[in-house]
């Protein structure tokens, strides 16, 4: 953890800082999914979010982390790729209000010092895949994700005008995958360029393969949203501590 972060970001909700990464890279594309899919997916405890009724929302982010993390200076830039569904938000969990509550259902990473600090301070479904990669195209606008069995996405800007602004969002995630239930608060900051529109040519796609898990890419339909994080600028994401359900 960097210990030199703003006041600001030091707690939320009570609870302290326990992570902050520095990203280089970010694509986040949300697509529409059934509801009986993404439920199927889900603990009993929670509730996926529909837009209209029996459509819901799944995401899938991939990330690029800057080097020396995990306290290491010669620690080298790293990728993880993340899937989740959208799940309702608890009102009791004190902290900033979120625009985002999610289910990780996948999370893979090159990265073993990343695999095991996610799972064991943020309870996620953590998985050590050497082979994964992201390969960025070159305006940051879109990435390819493959490991050693194939492509997993591909995800593509429609936009034919992007314009990055500076933003900044909070979230919560729940997470049930070594141990009981745990919610969590989550901050995004940097530049970014976010979209609904369908736009112009193809946004890609997902491919079978067994990072989907338990989802069922079959019931994923269109697009809902796509955000991209401005290349070369700075962006950081913060996790704190994790309380279990109930707590």
């Amino acid at each position: 953890m960097n210990t030199t972060e703003p006041d600001r970001f030091a707690e939320a909700g009570g609870q302290p800082l326990v992570i902050h990464w520095r990203l280089t890279g970010h694509v986040f594309f949300t697509w529409e999914i059934s509801t009986e899919a993404a439920e199927a997916a889900l603990p009993d405890e929670l509730e996926a979010v529909e837009i209209r009724p029996g459509v819901s929302l799944f995401s899938l982010g991939a990330l690029r982390y800057g080097p020396a993390h995990f306290d290491k200076p010669d620690a080298p830039a790293f990728d993880e790729a993340v899937a989740a569904i959208h799940v309702a938000p608890d009102l009791s969990l004190a902290g900033p209000a979120p625009r985002y509550s999610f289910y990780a259902t996948t999370v893979w990473s090159e990265s073993m010092d990343f695999i095991e600090q996610d799972g064991r301070l943020l309870n996620t479904p953590c998985k050590h895949v050497p082979s994964m990669r992201h390969h960025f195209d070159p305006d940051g606008l879109g990435v390819t994700i493959v490991d050693a069995n194939g492509p997993i996405a591909r995800m593509r800007n429609t936009h034919p005008n992007p314009v990055f602004t500076p933003t900044e969002f909070w979230g919560q995630h729940f997470e049930d995958h070594h141990g009981p239930m745990v919610r969590g608060l989550w901050e995004w900051d940097g530049t970014r360029f976010e979209h609904m529109s369908r736009g112009e040519g193809d946004p890609g796609g997902l491919f079978p393969h067994e990072f989907w898990g338990k989802v069922d890419i079959s019931a994923v339909g269109s697009v809902y949203r796509q955000m991209f994080a401005e290349p070369g600028a700075p962006h950081h994401e913060r996790f704190y501590r994790v309380l279990r359900s109930g707590g």
